[in-house]
């Protein structure tokens, strides 16, 4: 529903505050014949054609004097093409009061202004009958001093909406140029209440050492006074020709001004010169347009149009207020906005509202994202995009939920907070990373040591079951001697050769005696086979002749019958053939009865020079034994290779163990320095530190560990920070309790005395664990968040909320003041969001005044159920009106309750304090 020109609120705007049309005597090349309404007109379109080349957004026109009538102004015909090019003009003329050698003062009226009740009170500045604007381009002097003209227009009957300015303090006729006014008298000019606006020439004239720069600043306590100060072109043409010297174009000098380019637009410099002001060239607090949400929207179900507004909702970049009466859809824009963005977030009963219509968001940069697409958005050309940007939700009462968690929830609710910033953020995930490593080579060692543990038990194991390695190198010893003793004894040359010759011979004579009984055997085999397939083929080609004959003819049979005779025959001739064959290769019985003889005689030979020697058979055995014995003590020696080496790996992994362990304590104490370091102020006009303890989760470990063992086992024996029941942490003398502990457990399992059997690796994990705690603190000039009262947690959490994140991601809060009381919003909480508003864009909904008018929000959204409260809106049940705290009308005929005021007014009507809060902010700065 829209009832203004700019939805969304106060914006950066070129205005011009001081210029002049071809009325002004020094009007560089005039048009002729300005006294023809078509010469004004084609006038006015130059005019508007050039301001808008030069990006102006408002135009304050004071000529000298005003006029001479009314009838000779070019205002009205400017006014006409300004509006269509979306221009606004304020009316209002220059004049020379009687202070000093004449001071020059700008009066800038309300758009809206009757141009001939200005002209009246013009002439009531000047002896009666005096010529204004004479045609000699001697402008006159009014007979008021710069307080009477104030007084003047302050008690016109008409009601003057109006400014005065002074007009370039820093050049001629300026009210601080010494050739204008001096001593005491300039100072008194220039700290007249009544004038609120300065312009000057040059922006040097403001630097930290002029003259004006040190009044600004309070280095002139003399002059020193709140003052807005602006620049302004003071314009003699609008490029047509070279100007002369100290002479400016329309809109070369502006000032960049936050506001509806409107008359109560420029009013709000006064209240906030800071914030609302800049001279410079380029437009100011620029965010990036990913950053930024531009606009947003409901779109109705085709079935259910009288549901929602669905124009769009207009946002600023800056901050954004929502107001309206109880249930009034404030919460539910939030929230969808919120969860149309992020899907994650909770919408409770929203969700059946909007089950039938659907939600749009458009960011700066084009990109679109839908509540119905879910985890899909799409940038300005329809293109599909996964990833989705961040933002900041802090729902209704999410600050006092969180403020009711126990001290260890609390200090997660900090972390959380932190990784608000996303440059903590990466810096804690790599930390967690890095830490998770440590943990992980920890786990993965301890599993290694157990493994190898059963590696090492069963080797163990099987190598006693190879016997006493000791004994079985005396029995080799022994063995090896009784050998000895037996070689030893001596036989003649002959009888060693004979027994040599003897020996060598029963040896050859077995092996051809094994060589022609193998053959025989062999052969034997092969004959059977070759004639049992003989007998078996014959059988088979009778069959086949069988089968064949009973299928042919008498005759053909006699034919066949006669050819198989012939195949019978041969096959038998075949087989006597082959008989013949293997009884000639076949070794002869007798031969081989010959060769066994002779390894009988061989055999009695060797048998008597064995008895001389002792028997070889003894002698076989006994190097059988000790080749027995000797393969079994290789064997234990590799067994001992291999059983040592697991025994390394065990010590291998304990020693890694060990120094990860220390690793993951320097992790933790490097991450707490850097902390120190890097994080420790986080809001520097608040005090606001933060601390990290590393701490012991001593509960868990107490379950993990302690419990494990029987209670009459004093763990002091494993390391003397042990008690019975107790353990004394430090985190410099951990990692060695830890090293002590794990020594013991690994190299003494007997003497420990668990309550049940095998709880050693339960016990090594238990050890290892990473126990350390984060426990982060906030403090406040000292004082720990832990013990401040409700309403202190809950502004410095929201000021968390708004200070952590450095990506500049918008922010939604649902109505903040409810954890807060009143003076502390208004003495605390409204700087600091008005200095955060420049950093990122905030949609905060709220009740109270002071989170709207004391913070200046740019931008207000007004919110209507119909129904509620008794007010009707102009067709839908849900509509929502935009715009600044500057817009400001009643229009009892207006469409709803919407339509029927403006901004201001809303806030007025809708919140608590609203009209004290306006009043509170013009009392501040003297403004009515």
């Amino acid at each position: 529903m829209k009832h203004n020109n700019y939805p969304s609120g106060s914006n950066w705007h070129k205005w011009d505050i001081h210029t002049h049309t071809p009325l002004d005597h020094e009007w560089n090349d005039k048009p002729n014949n300005l006294n023809r309404d078509e010469v004004k007109e084609r006038f006015a379109k130059d005019y508007v054609k050039y301001a808008k080349e030069k990006g102006l957004s408002a135009i304050a026109i004071t000529d000298h004097n005003f006029c001479n009538s009314v009838d000779e102004l070019l205002i009205p015909f400017i006014k006409v093409e300004a509006t269509k090019a979306g221009i606004t003009i304020l009316p209002g003329f220059e004049i020379t009061a009687t202070d000093g050698s004449g001071i020059h003062i700008l009066a800038i009226f309300h758009e809206d202004t009757d141009f001939k009740a200005i002209h009246t009170a013009v002439e009531r500045m000047f002896k009666a009958g005096e010529v204004l604007v004479p045609d000699n381009g001697t402008v006159p002097i009014s007979s008021k001093s710069v307080q009477e003209i104030y007084i003047e227009l302050k008690e016109n009957p008409i009601g003057f909406d109006f400014l005065l300015v002074f007009a370039h303090i820093d050049r001629d006729n300026g009210v601080l140029n010494k050739k204008t006014i001096t001593g005491i008298r300039r100072a008194q000019e220039w700290l007249n209440e009544n004038v609120k606006i300065a312009q000057v020439s040059s922006p040097g004239s403001l630097k930290k050492d002029s003259f004006i720069g040190n009044a600004m600043n309070d280095k002139n306590h003399f002059y020193y006074r709140k003052m807005t100060f602006v620049i302004a072109s003071d314009c003699r043409g609008i490029g047509t020709k070279e100007l002369d010297d100290g002479r400016y174009n329309l809109g070369d000098k502006f000032t960049w001004i936050k506001a509806e380019p409107t008359f109560n637009g420029l009013k709000q410099i006064i209240h906030e010169p800071v914030s609302r002001v800049r001279i410079q060239e380029r437009k100011p607090d620029l965010k990036l347009a990913s950053n930024v949400i531009k606009r947003v929207r409901f779109i109705n179900d085709r079935n259910n149009t009288d549901l929602f507004d669905d124009d769009w909702i207009e946002l600023n970049q800056n901050l954004n207020t929502v107001i309206g009466g109880k249930s009034s859809g404030k919460s539910l824009l939030l929230t969808l906005i919120s969860k149309t963005i992020d899907p994650s977030v909770e919408s409770e009963w929203y969700d059946e509202l909007i089950r039938d219509a659907d939600f749009e968001v458009e960011w700066s940069d084009g990109v679109i994202y839908k509540l119905k697409d879910g985890d899909k958005y799409y940038d300005k050309d329809g293109n599909e995009y996964i990833k989705r940007r961040p933002i900041s939700y802090v729902p209704q009462l999410a600050i006092h939920k969180l403020i009711e968690n126990k001290p260890d929830e609390y200090r997660k609710i900090i972390l959380n907070f932190l990784k608000e910033d996303d440059d903590f953020k990466k810096y804690y995930e790599d930390f967690e990373r890095t830490k998770d490593n440590q943990v992980e080579v920890i786990s993965n060692e301890i599993a290694e040591i157990f493994k190898n543990r059963s590696l090492y038990e069963r080797k163990s194991n099987e190598l006693k079951e190879l016997g006493d390695g000791d004994a079985k190198t005396s029995e080799l010893k022994n063995l090896q001697e009784q050998l000895n003793r037996i070689e030893n004894k001596k036989l003649t040359p002959e009888e060693a050769k004979e027994f040599e010759e003897a020996n060598n011979k029963l040896k050859e004579t077995i092996e051809q005696l094994n060589s022609e009984e193998e053959i025989l055997n062999s052969l034997s085999d092969y004959e059977k086979i070759v004639l049992k397939r003989i007998r078996d083929l014959h059988s088979d080609l009778n069959q086949e002749v069988a089968d064949i004959t009973s299928l042919v003819s008498p005759k053909t049979q006699t034919e066949v019958f006669s050819v198989r005779d012939q195949v019978n025959e041969a096959i038998s001739k075949l087989e006597s053939e082959i008989k013949h064959l293997f009884s000639e290769k076949k070794p002869t019985q007798d031969k081989i009865d010959l060769l066994r003889k002779t390894v009988e005689d061989e055999t009695l030979k060797v048998a008597v020079y064995n008895k001389k020697t002792g028997s070889q058979e003894d002698i076989d055995e006994i190097k059988r034994k000790i080749d027995l014995i000797t393969s079994g003590i290789e064997e234990i020696k590799k067994f001992n290779i291999v059983v040592n080496r697991i025994k390394d790996k065990i010590d291998s992994s304990a020693k890694k163990i060990i120094k990860t362990f220390k690793s993951l304590t320097q992790i933790h104490l490097n991450f707490k320095r850097e902390i120190a370091d890097k994080y420790s102020v986080l809001i520097a006009d608040d005090d606001l530190t933060l601390s990290l303890d590393i701490g012991f989760d001593i509960d868990k470990f107490f379950i993990d560990f302690f419990d494990l063992f029987d209670r009459r086992f004093n763990l002091v024996d494993l390391s003397p920070n042990f008690d019975r029941n107790t353990y004394s942490f430090h985190l410099q003398s951990h990692p060695n309790v830890v090293e002590n502990v794990l020594t013991h457990l690994l190299g003494e399992e007997k003497k420990l005395n668990f309550k049940r059997r095998n709880e050693v690796e339960k016990a090594v994990r238990a050890i290892t664990a990473n126990y350390y705690q984060l426990n982060f603190r906030l403090r406040q000039s000292g004082e720990d968040i832990e013990d401040m009262s409700y309403g202190k947690k809950s502004l410095i959490l929201l000021k968390l909320y708004l200070s952590l994140n450095r990506n500049e991601n918008p922010i939604f809060i649902d109505q903040p003041e409810d954890n807060l009381d009143n003076r502390t919003i208004y003495s605390e909480l409204r700087e600091f969001i008005k200095e955060k508003k420049t950093l990122r864009q905030i949609v905060i909904v709220t009740h109270n005044a002071n989170l709207v008018v004391s913070t200046d929000a740019e931008n207000v959204i007004v919110a209507s159920q119909s129904g509620q409260n008794n007010k009707m809106n102009c067709k839908f049940r849900f509509e929502y009106v935009t715009g600044a705290l500057e817009n400001s009308f009643v229009d009892e005929e207006g469409c709803g309750i919407l339509g029927q005021m403006g901004i201001k007014e809303h806030v007025c009507d809708v919140l608590e304090g609203g009209k004290d809060a306006f009043r509170e902010r013009e009392m501040k700065y003297g403004f009515r």
